[in-house]
Parts: C-alpha cells; sequence; structure tokens
C-alpha cells in the first residue's frame, strides 16, 4: 500500500493544503511591501474612523483578502494608497489662504451633519463642483471641501421616506403612542434609523414597509371604532358574535390594540351582522 493510498484509509483527516505556484508567487510578492493599516494612517494623514470608512466602501482594497476574518490585520500596497491620494486630489486647485468656508473633510462633515460614507462618495464620484488643496499640503486633511456646498447637496437629498412614531399614528387608524410603541416592541413594526433634514441627524424611525404590511394583515380595534361610530365594547361583542377572536390584545388606558385579519373580519359580518352594521367593518 502506498503512501497516498495509507492516507486515505487511516481515518485520519487530511489538513494538507495545495496552492497553486502562481497565486502564490503573486500573493508573497503583493506582501512583500505591504503596510498596515496604522503606516497607511501615516502615509495619508487619515483618521482611523475615516480609513475604515475609505476600506468599507471600497475606495481602498487590502491585498490577498487580508481583513476578511474576524480580528485579522489588513495589509495594502504603497501603490494603492498613492493612487487613492492621486483620486483624492483629482481637480483640486491649490489654496493657499482658504475662506471660512473652505473647509477638511472633517470640518465638512460637522458643517453639514452629512455622515463619513456620504461624504467620501460626493468626493470619489464627482458631485462636488469644487475641491481645493492646501498649498504644500498632499495628504488627507490637507483637502478642501466648500461646507456651504455639501450642505446644500446634503439638504437637497430626498425626503425622509419612513415614519416617525407621530405619523405611523396617523397612518394606522386608531393608535396612539403608546399603541406604537407596544407595537415595536411586539416585533410589528420595525424600527430602523434615518437622516431628517430638520434634526440634521440620524433619528428613529418606523419602517413604511412594516407599517404598510401592518396595515395590509391587521385592523384594530380602534379603527372599527371609528369607521362604525360604535363603542368599542359594542364593537367587540361583535366580532365574538362572528366568532372572531383578537390576534393580538394589550390594554393601553382607554384604548385596546386588538388586532384581527382584515379578510376574517369582512367574511363573517357577511353571515352574521346585521345590515346596518355589516358595511361599517368592509374596508
Amino acid at each position: 500500500m502506498g503512501v497516498e493510498e495509507a492516507g486515505e484509509q487511516s481515518g485520519i483527516m487530511n489538513h494538507r493544503i495545495l496552492v497553486k505556484s502562481d497565486d502564490l508567487h503573486r500573493v508573497v510578492a503583493e506582501l512583500k511591501d505591504a503596510i498596515t493599516a496604522p503606516e497607511v494612517e501615516k502615509l495619508l494623514g487619515v483618521p482611523r474612523l475615516h480609513l475604515k470608512e475609505l476600506v468599507a466602501g471600497g475606495h481602498l482594497s487590502a491585498l490577498a483578502d487580508t481583513g476578511s476574518r474576524r480580528n485579522s490585520k489588513r495589509r495594502f500596497s504603497t501603490e494603492a494608497v498613492e493612487q487613492l491620494r492621486t483620486r483624492l486630489f483629482d481637480g483640486a486647485c491649490e489654496v493657499s489662504e482658504p475662506t471660512e468656508r473652505q473647509v477638511d473633510v472633517i470640518g465638512a462633515r460637522r458643517a453639514s451633519t452629512c455622515t463619513i460614507p456620504r461624504l467620501l462618495d460626493m468626493v470619489f464620484t464627482g458631485k462636488l463642483s469644487w475641491k481645493g488643496r492646501l498649498a504644500g499640503r498632499m495628504d488627507y486633511l490637507g483637502l478642501l471641501l466648500d461646507a456651504d456646498e455639501v450642505t446644500r447637496i446634503v439638504r437637497s437629498s430626498e425626503k425622509r421616506t419612513n415614519l416617525t412614531r407621530e405619523e405611523t399614528e396617523a397612518f394606522l387608524p386608531g393608535t396612539h403612542d403608546r399603541v406604537v410603541n407596544a407595537l415595536i416592541g411586539l416585533g410589528h413594526l420595525a424600527l430602523i434609523e434615518e437622516f431628517s433634514q430638520d434634526a440634521r441627524r440620524m433619528i428613529p424611525v418606523v419602517s413604511r414597509d412594516s407599517a404598510e404590511a401592518f396595515r395590509t394583515r391587521f385592523v384594530s380595534l380602534g379603527e372599527l371604532c371609528q369607521k362604525t361610530d360604535l363603542h368599542h365594547k359594542q364593537v367587540r361583542a361583535l366580532l365574538r358574535q362572528a366568532g372572531i377572536a383578537p390576534t393580538c390584545l394589550r390594554k393601553q388606558s382607554a384604548l385596546f390594540s386588538t388586532r384581527g385579519h382584515r379578510s376574517s373580519i369582512s367574511r363573517p359580518n357577511a353571515r352574521t351582522l346585521g345590515p346596518t352594521t355589516r358595511h361599517r367593518f368592509r374596508n
């Protein structure tokens, strides 16, 4: 029995890894002169948080898939860093004495309350009509941006698409703040973050998709009371007569958040509710 056959029949896992020689030489050549993230920070003069966003946004790639695993250390080529520097200052005009509104990346972000990823997108995708460079500087913080232009782009972007809690109350008839909070806690409504033009920051909002899905699937006791002009006890009694049980029952002061399927409500009404009341339960 040869060595190879013996290995197959030994029952011991084979930990040998075969690598193509061409790939090995390429990786070794790439990593030979590679630099670490702290070295990139020093070479480019970029803050650590901004470097992370440069990598996350695909503006600077790590070598040989380094950094793809948790707690692994990324390695970068000096050439890639210099290419990033060139792209960073592409089209920038030299400025000896910047005005009060011609600021570096950090200053532009603070003035416009813009996120780092979005600001980097403006810089690298040509959305800015003006970029400057401090005379004698070629580091990351030597880049100058027009704070007014950045602010204008941020404020002219699409308006918020999701719902505040107050807007959710109007979107879901028969609810109020405590009911909305309860539905969020129960997982019926998804709470996410979205940039607010008014607050100039990220704020918690209710996902419009989750609110629409909820409104499609369920109807509240409060909504039925509003549609029928009946007391909630009368509505609950009629639902019990129709054999419709609440999907979720939670008492919030004088309002009960009772959720039942809309289709389940309309079908029994046609059989059991009187003609005057029946149409009031239809959507």
